[in-house]
């Protein structure tokens, strides 16, 4: 029976999977919990550590909502994810409008802040009210352009928005008459307002994006009865491993997260602006298969941001390649690079 021998703080777990070439593979995951600290500085490692979550988990019914935190117990990512989970707040009691910005590193994303409105007909045609006072937002796709108009009689006329199937503010064709209270979305890319009802921005947000959503669906590969009699139960070959990113697009890296980097957000803290630096944390892997060590790179590919609790989550995943030989892993070691104890195995990794 497969043991992990954990000497670090953080939850560890090892999940068999196999790719779409049918090559087993075994993932080891370490989820540490972090506490952020004062302005510049590095995160404190928390308390109470979370534990592999290996389900995904939803701000309300599942399927039917947005999800908020996307499942640990994935293969390999090719690049990193990093979300931020909580609420806008704005920077003046009396705004209406602002913009919620998280820089990780090198990467920038912006989101702009309405406060409540909705469609409204003009001489000019349809317009969107005047924004309301803000208080608090939350930063959830409910609250982003998308949704689903099921409002024809006709079922074959029902329409959705497959980026965002439970936002706000789409109507299928020939919906221009629900238009009126329409609410509009809180959160907009500033690069791409709304300003007419046939506009389609792509949903601004911060959070996990669904696995059933776009464009997550599309990289889940073809599933026809070609599938069905020739590979299943594999993956289908069209299949692409960016399907396990799971964050906003603007918030996927090409590349893992190196650690350390510096965190810089604005406008989603009561606190104000928050400033830190990712865990600059290496963590050695080693499998041990039919008493042979076989070695994993450790890599940060996940980075979760709740700025109301201050909290921050960051996930290292190691593939041991085990073609052929995964019933033959006896155990695994996971320990801080810098970990220097005088474990016999600890030697070895």
């Amino acid at each position: 029976m497969l043991s992990v021998d954990n000497a670090t703080p953080y939850a560890v777990a090892a999940i068999p999977y196999a790719d779409k070439h049918g090559r087993d593979g075994l993932a080891v995951v370490a989820k540490g919990t972090f506490e952020i600290a004062g302005p510049g500085e590095p995160v404190a490692l928390a308390d109470e550590q979370e534990p592999v979550a290996f389900a995904d988990a939803w701000h309300g019914e599942p399927g039917a909502s947005s999800l908020r935190y996307a499942a640990d117990s994935t293969p390999p990512k090719p690049g990193a994810d990093v979300a931020l989970v909580g609420h806008a707040y704005p920077p003046t009691a009396d705004a209406r409008e602002f913009d919620v910005s998280l820089q990780v590193g090198e990467r920038i994303h912006v989101v702009r802040v309405f406060g409540d409105r909705h469609w409204e007909r003009g001489l000019l045609g349809w317009r969107p009210t005047p924004p309301e006072p803000v208080e608090r937002v939350p930063l959830v796709y409910e609250r982003a352009f998308g949704g689903a108009d099921l409002c024809p009689s006709d079922p074959a006329k029902h329409a959705f928005e497959p980026r965002n199937p439970v936002g706000t503010g789409f109507v299928g064709r020939g919906g221009r008459e629900r238009l009126r209270d329409l609410a509009l979305p809180n959160l907009e890319d500033p690069g791409a307002p709304i300003g007419r009802p046939k506009d389609r921005p792509a949903p601004a947000g911060f959070g996990f994006v669904a696995p059933a959503w776009s464009p997550r669906a599309e990289r889940a590969g073809t599933y026809d009865d070609a599938w069905q009699r020739d590979r299943c139960p594999l993956l289908p070959l069209d299949f692409d491993e960016r399907f396990f990113h799971a964050a906003h697009p603007a918030l996927c890296a090409p590349q893992p997260l190196a650690g350390g980097e510096r965190v810089r957000i604005v406008n989603a803290s009561r606190d104000g602006t928050l400033d830190f630096r990712l865990p600059a944390e290496s963590l050695a892997v080693t499998a041990w298969i039919r008493g042979e060590p076989v070695r994993g790179e450790s890599r940060l590919d996940t980075v979760v941001i709740e700025p109301d609790a201050r909290r921050l989550v960051a996930v290292w995943r190691a593939a041991i390649p085990c073609p052929r030989t995964l019933l033959y892993v006896q155990y695994v070691f996971v320990k801080r690079a810098r970990d220097a104890r005088g474990d016999a195995r600890a030697e070895v990794a």
